[in-house]
């Protein structure tokens, strides 16, 4: 691949000579609560072309690469193939589908028994369990895959609260009232427990209407994940271990469930008083 690039500006510099060609390979988004600004493009690039080459599946002079699973990373994966893409000299065709991590997965390895899996690489937050990794490499036909660590991101709590800013000036929250409120333990951002650690939250609200929306994602997903793991780590007596995970599907049903990063983020803006998670690339944008 690094052979058929076409001349331009900030080359992929990265050769994949060294590695073998593997069946299938799952890159991890690694999820920290730090500045996301650790890789440059250019090396997220180059680590998203060796693992691609791996799995490019060659069809004459034509090259397809396809993949799915988590919708944290999507644009920044559809910008770097779309750059691969326009400049490569070979035909080739990317996609990469914002499912999320649990469907991600599952399209990933396939159906039993066969597990014949259905793209060339997978994308999620967290990494494939011992016995889902054991099924693939394991039996009488067993697929070669690796773990592939590619870029990092944050997942963090987004609110539409009338007149609250954000950042400096805007809410003060704990691990403690977040659980609280996604438990539905706290359906008023003017509660008293909020607003002790927020006493000009009633002025920047007003005469608005105060009540909590809560969203949450409608599938498995790993921002699930990360975020019930956070709230259980910081208040274990309001959000319990058993609720820790990817599915929502046994949280409470006054909350709404919204598909996919993208869906979360219209949701949290199309109602007002709203608070959910998603990562910070959709968030901020």
């Amino acid at each position: 691949l690094e052979r058929n690039l076409l001349p331009g500006r900030n080359p992929l510099s990265c050769s994949a000579q060294g590695f073998s060609v593997t069946k299938s390979i799952w890159f991890s988004q690694l999820i920290y609560r730090c500045n996301t600004n650790l890789f440059s493009l250019t090396m997220l690039r180059s680590v998203l072309l060796v693992g691609l080459a791996m799995v490019a599946s060659v069809l004459g002079n034509d090259i397809e690469i396809h993949g799915s699973g988590t919708t944290n990373p999507s644009k920044c994966y559809w910008h770097i193939m779309d750059a691969m893409m326009d400049r490569l000299r070979v035909p080739v065709r990317m996609s990469y589908r914002a499912v999320g991590s649990g469907v991600g997965q599952k399209e990933f390895m396939g159906e039993a028994p066969e597990f014949m899996q259905i793209n060339h690489f997978g994308s999620g937050d967290i990494p494939l369990s011992t016995e889902n990794y054991n099924l693939i490499t394991g039996g009488d036909d067993p697929s070669e895959m690796l773990h592939l660590p590619v870029v990092l991101g944050a997942i963090t709590y987004f609110h539409s609260v009338p007149g609250v800013p954000s950042g400096a000036g805007g809410l003060n929250m704990t691990s403690c009232l977040l659980a609280r409120i996604f438990s539905r333990d706290i359906k008023d951002w003017l509660h008293e427990d909020i607003t002790k650690g927020n006493p000009n939250l009633a002025d920047m609200i007003g005469d608005k209407d105060s009540k909590i929306t809560v969203i949450r994602r409608k599938k498995g997903s790993s921002s699930t994940a990360s975020i019930t793991k956070y709230m259980n780590a910081g208040c274990s007596g309001e959000w319990k271990s058993d609720m820790v995970g990817k599915d929502p599907q046994n949280w409470h049903p006054d909350l709404i469930p919204c598909e996919g990063s993208g869906g979360v983020t219209k949701c949290i803006k199309d109602n007002a008083g709203a608070i959910g998670y998603i990562d910070s690339g959709h968030g901020l944008a």
